[in-house]
């Protein structure tokens, strides 16, 4: 398929997740526990990174140079990696499925997704939406099952060409280790390390719900969180205190509540996780989670012990694309490195 028709595929398919976005939405807050007005706006963000590719699927090009030589053309070429290999994380499961997809499409990868076993349900439903766009069925394929075995399965596959996964670090560097035995390209979405900054001049009253935002969206469950928040020492008391009071006030219910703006932890399993570090930590610190955006044209990604790669923006594209060079000798110009008689 052309450019030009791959990008009308990528605009077109944005139409059956706009007008299934509410069915959607209703479904995750019995499988993870999210309020529906959290899920909601999720999934109207994840429209614009599935619109953003297909311009840019257009003008994706190589290269060619002249430099080596008058008599020599080398170029360039821009291929796709292969099979994609696609681990996603319970959290955010719609978000994640779509923010990889349309660049997957975009550079012709085909994609096997195995969902998080607590979190299946929007991805089969993606699924459905995929063959109401037209989109052949081999493209993109599903794998629900249990994320070890399943998993490791993926990571090990020779015809897998590049595996995605976003989790823990430990888990992060298991799938790394397992792909490097065959030299797999990894992008991985790890636990993060941000922190947030708030100076003086700053509005008061924004910059504390910005901060109780980020203290409570998700319950903490994100993979971009923050770890702190910075405040210069003269004003740290005044700041904290209007978040402390922003925070008393926030409305813990059902999901299906409109008012609900804390989740639930997703699992007993988290929950154990969770109580464990309470119990070494011995109190609860002063840490926040912060928002990033889902902005298509940033690159979203982390570096060190947070994870590899970028997804999203141009670098969305170029991820999943490989280069390959070609020297071509237009002429008899080189002089023989065997000489005979």
């Amino acid at each position: 398929m052309s450019g030009k028709n791959r990008s009308k595929e990528l605009l077109g398919a944005s139409n059956p997740f706009e007008v299934g976005t509410k069915s959607v939405a209703l479904m995750e807050p019995p499988e993870i526990g999210k309020p529906v007005n959290e899920a909601s706006d999720e999934i109207q963000e994840a429209a614009d990174p599935r619109r953003y590719p297909a311009p840019p699927v257009r003008i994706v090009h190589g290269d060619s140079h002249r430099a080596p030589g008058v008599n020599i053309l080398d170029m360039m070429f821009k291929e796709p990696i292969g099979i994609m290999a696609t681990i996603t994380f319970r959290n955010l499961p719609f978000w994640t499925f779509s923010q990889k997809l349309p660049f997957v499409f975009a550079v012709r990868c085909n994609r096997i997704v195995k969902p998080s076993e607590l979190t299946p349900g929007t991805t089969a439903v993606t699924g459905e939406f995929l063959l109401d766009a037209g989109f052949p069925p081999s493209v993109v394929n599903f794998a629900p099952g249990n994320g070890l075995a399943l998993g490791w399965m993926m990571c090990a596959h020779p015809r897998v060409g590049i595996v995605a996964f976003s989790g823990s670090t430990s888990f992060g560097r298991a799938i790394a280790a397992s792909a490097s035995n065959s030299l797999m390209k990894t992008v991985l979405g790890l636990g993060v390390r941000n922190a947030g900054l708030v100076i003086p001049d700053t509005d008061n009253d924004g910059a504390a719900d910005t901060v109780t935002f980020g203290l409570d969206f998700s319950a903490g469950q994100s993979c971009n969180s923050g770890r702190r928040d910075l405040f210069r020492e003269d004003i740290t008391d005044e700041r904290v205190g209007k978040v402390d009071v922003l925070s008393q006030g926030l409305a813990f219910a059902k999901p299906h509540d409109p008012a609900t703006r804390v989740r639930v932890i997703a699992s007993s399993e988290c929950r154990r996780g969770i109580d464990g570090h309470m119990r070494r930590l011995g109190a609860c610190d002063n840490g926040t989670i912060a928002r990033i955006d889902g902005f298509a044209e940033l690159a979203f990604g982390a570096m060190n012990q947070s994870g590899l790669g970028r997804e999203k923006g141009s670098c969305g594209l170029h991820e999943f694309l490989e280069v390959k060079t070609l020297v071509v000798r237009t002429s008899r110009t080189r002089e023989p490195w065997v000489k005979t008689p």
